[in-house]
């Protein structure tokens, strides 16, 4: 079967695809390898449910300034001197409500080998799997525009520069 080349415009607009499309996997190809990581780390830890106490409060506004929010603070000292501390809630609507949680007990699970903590049980492969999505869709889309802009480049140079050296012998 005989190739047929793409038309130049064609080639142009593979080429956008090329570079979009290999920018799309590039950055998939890194935030898998970084997901999958992260998830073998999370894995590795010996993670131990401990209470924290929420200790502060801030005041969020949006842009405009029309919608208000807060968001509490949690903290836990262990017995080694260790602090661990993070976001609890972004999203009370008052700051009574915000007040009410101040003292508040809440569960966090704390890694005391590594100092690693987190606010959830168990770990997620979603990221994972987002990521490796992103890779499958994108990097396939890359090399079909790649291989037809490198056969474009062959035909051209097979009609414009081996044609002009027929022509002066």
């Amino acid at each position: 079967m005989k190739y047929k080349p793409i038309p130049k415009k064609m080639a142009m607009i593979h080429l956008i695809f090329a570079i979009i499309f290999f920018f799309f996997a590039f950055a998939g190809i890194k935030n898998l390898v970084g997901s999958t990581q992260r998830y073998i780390f999370d894995k590795s830890c010996n993670y131990v449910l401990e209470y924290a106490e929420i200790v502060r409060y801030e005041m969020n506004r949006s842009r405009d300034g029309v919608h208000i929010s807060f968001t509490t603070y949690y903290e836990y000292t262990d017995d080694s001197g260790m602090t661990y501390s993070g976001v609890w809630d972004t999203s009370i609507s008052t700051e009574d409500d915000a007040k009410a949680k101040l003292g508040e007990k809440v569960p966090i699970y704390v890694d005391h080998e590594k100092q690693v903590q987190k606010t959830s049980e168990g770990t997620s492969i979603g990221p994972i799997c987002f990521a490796a999505a992103i890779v499958i869709i994108c990097l396939p889309l890359f090399l079909n525009s790649f291989i037809r802009l490198i056969l474009y480049v062959i035909h051209w140079y097979k009609i414009n520069v081996k044609g002009k050296e027929v022509q002066e012998e």
